[in-house]
């Protein structure tokens, strides 16, 4: 294949894996923000008791992290020794989608905990992951780089 075919595939692709992170994104907004309006805990509640949930959902929030970032290389690392860029792109789709739903996970947990306790570190830490996802934004040139195209 020449450069001005994989040129049209590589735009494509990355408009598919664009339309994805947007609707999981926005989904997690969507869902967070009618989660923190429909809550009784508005505002910042001081800690009653020790919970549990204090330690276990910031902690799977850094698991989702690390954890999102090595299957997405692993697979990606899988990807580039690939013999098409279509193929390439194919392995590319399901790690980026991984990556995104544990972020998503994570984030959804943590404003569900929010909604039953009411601290404020729950926000706080979904709102972080919802920046790491719009961080880890799909372009050509981040998937050209990952998979080691040589005309993205």
């Amino acid at each position: 294949m020449t450069a001005s075919n994989n040129t049209p595939t590589l735009k494509n692709f990355v408009q598919t894996l664009t339309i994805i992170h947007i609707a999981l994104i926005g989904g997690t907004l969507a869902f967070s923000t009618f989660l923190y309006l429909s809550s009784k805990n508005q505002g910042v509640t001081v800690p009653q008791q020790e919970s549990i949930l204090l330690y276990v959902l910031p902690t799977l929030a850094a698991i989702a992290i690390f954890l999102g970032n090595f299957i997405f290389r692993q697979k990606v690392e899988k990807a580039r020794n690939l013999p098409s860029i279509q193929k390439k792109c194919s392995a590319y789709l399901p790690a980026s989608i991984i990556r995104y739903a544990l972020l998503e996970g994570a984030a959804l947990l943590n404003i569900a905990g929010y909604t039953l306790e009411g601290y404020p570190i729950y926000i706080t830490i979904t709102g972080t992951l919802i920046l790491y996802m719009l961080w880890l934004r799909p372009t050509r040139e981040k998937v050209s780089k990952d998979l080691m195209l040589k005309n993205p």
